[in-house]
């Protein structure tokens, strides 16, 4: 009889463990091999060749299926790489403590570079722990990094272009055109509010935002604000046109005396006092406010992300890895 110690997996399905637990859906598997060259002797009339204990290892493959459960920060979605740890413990009888051999080569984790269907899997690595109650655990690590390109092309490409339409309102129509300036915006905000919503029905659940959330948001807020300029310009150029229109109705004719005055100097004086554009002065202004806008938002986008990734990034490759798994 051979004695082997049991484990378990921590973040497995209880179901996985109970069923590794009764021996049931698993393969095992035992193999002889020899160290030594043995003694040639006869037995039964045939000549054999026999290994003492010491001459031979025995060595024991388990094959099994479980499932493992991870928590997932989808904060950097869909830019976002996600790490997993499948959690192996190692129990004994009374009084045993069975222990992981940690020493160099005591350890081998096997598991090439893969793609599955939305993510790239990095080669598996490892970590070594005492858990509470003196418990040896091993953690496998899988790096997951998502694949994004389909996002650019079906996702943030075409909210760009939605926005680029937008900023065309501002710079390209004329500022008389205010009928289509209005509904030209219109109409993208609702395009962009009806991609939100399709878009939204197929992304993973998770009760905090994640980075297309925000750049959505972005982009709606952004040509809501083309469209509240356009309100204000509009606005701005009906009261100057009432104004207009008011000293027109108040002025008198008669006989202007259009010979210029002379100062006591002899020497006549024209002063023309510079016009300062109020529809135009919103339109510059609104105009560099949402290129700063752009930036900071790109720049702040940019930056959260790579600050997640490169965390998750770190912790992988603090892991320990076997060398033949490196090539």
């Amino acid at each position: 009889m051979i004695w082997v110690p049991d484990f378990s997996f921590t973040n497995a399905r209880y179901i996985d463990n109970l069923q590794i637990q009764r021996k049931m859906d698993i393969v095992e598997e035992y193999t002889l091999h020899r160290e030594g060259n043995g003694t040639r002797t006869v037995s039964n009339g045939y000549e054999v060749t026999s290994y003492s204990g010491s001459e031979v290892y025995i060595s024991r493959e388990v094959q099994y299926m479980f499932v493992f459960t991870c928590n997932y920060n989808l904060f950097a979605f869909p830019f976002d790489m996600q790490e997993c740890y499948m959690k192996l413990k190692l129990h004994g009888p009374q009084g045993c403590r069975p222990q992981w051999n940690v020493r160099d080569g005591g350890i081998n984790v096997y598991g090439n570079r893969t793609t599955i269907s939305v993510y790239n899997v990095a080669p598996l690595r490892y970590t070594y722990s005492i858990s509470p109650g003196d418990v040896p655990e091993i953690a496998l690590v899988v790096l997951f990094t998502r694949k994004f390109e389909s996002f650019l092309l079906t996702t943030f490409l075409p909210c760009i272009i939605l926005c680029a339409l937008s900023q065309l309102t501002l710079t390209h129509f004329h500022l008389d055109d205010f009928p289509d300036r209005i509904t030209v915006t219109l109409s993208l905000l609702i395009v962009l509010a009806s991609l939100f919503s399709q878009t939204s029905s197929t992304l993973p659940m998770s009760p905090t935002p994640k980075c297309i959330d925000f750049f959505f948001f972005y982009c709606i807020l952004r040509v809501s604000v083309v469209f509240i300029l356009h309100s204000c310009i509009e606005k701005s150029r009906r009261s100057r046109r009432n104004e207009q229109q008011t000293l027109v109705s108040r002025f008198s004719p008669g006989r202007m005396d259009k010979t210029p005055k002379k100062s006591p100097c002899g020497c006549a004086k024209n002063f023309k006092m510079p016009e300062v554009s109020a529809p135009g002065f919103i339109k510059k202004v609104g105009l560099f406010a949402i290129a700063i806008t752009d930036v900071l938002n790109l720049s702040c986008n940019i930056y959260f992300i790579m600050l997640d990734r490169r965390a998750k990034l770190l912790r992988y490759e603090s892991a320990y890895v076997t060398e033949e798994n490196m090539l």
